[in-house]
């Protein structure tokens, strides 16, 4: 994990398995990866890891290209179904922490040339942006109990967003799935109609399951 106040990140060749990379910058950003991947050994434990990135809204570029996002998947179903907003890619706009700074938005954001494949939530994007485009990216198999398995977007009516020339296959929301079916627990939680009832260490009450927008939401 990678904090800081001003970054300038690059990414290139890279193999992350069963692992998070994680950057929370304050202001200046500039954060490149390039033909990356972020997946899973066989026979690993899963694991809902993968890219995680937080900066500020007053100056920010990143590009994410030619990279495979795979197998980011919780390792407990109570897990899954307590991920409102989890994903393999994160891109996260927070307000600027220097004092005194003009809160508008200068944060650019491209995925370019992309695969998320078999992810519990492929993207989630937290505006504002000042453009954020997805382009050329391919999205297959993802999986969410909540909204948006392909891509979550969680922006404003003030940015600017581009999908462009992407594919969306076979992407689920909500609870009914062949191969990931939320399965009734004494110890973890019960299913009851659309609810699920939480009764566990990590957490305890009721959440509303809202399966909408198995490509986006």
């Amino acid at each position: 994990k990678v904090v800081c106040m001003n970054s300038n990140v690059l990414v290139l060749d890279s193999q992350f398995n069963q692992s998070q990379f994680v950057v929370d910058s304050g202001n200046s950003t500039n954060i490149t990866v390039l033909n990356s991947v972020f997946s899973q050994l066989p026979g690993d434990i899963q694991y809902l890891g993968g890219l995680h990135l937080t900066f500020a809204n007053t100056l920010a570029h990143v590009l994410i290209q030619n990279c495979t996002f795979e197998h980011q998947v919780n390792p407990k179903k109570i897990q899954s179904v307590v991920n409102l907003y989890e994903a393999a890619l994160w891109l996260k706009v927070a307000r600027n922490r220097l004092p005194n700074t003009l809160q508008g938005t200068n944060a650019y954001a491209r995925v370019l040339n992309c695969t998320f494949a078999h992810n519990e939530r492929g993207i989630t994007t937290v505006g504002p942006f000042a453009e954020l485009v997805i382009e050329k990216c391919f999205f297959r198999n993802n999986i969410a109990m909540h909204a948006g398995a392909g891509m979550l977007v969680l922006i404003n009516g003030m940015n600017v967003m581009r999908i462009v020339n992407c594919t969306f296959e076979n992407n689920v929301a909500g609870k009914y799935r062949d191969n990931y079916p939320i399965k009734d627990s004494e110890d973890d939680f019960q299913v009851v109609n659309s609810e699920v009832h939480l009764n566990a260490d990590c957490c305890k009450g009721v959440i509303s399951l809202v399966g909408k927008g198995g490509g986006i939401r």
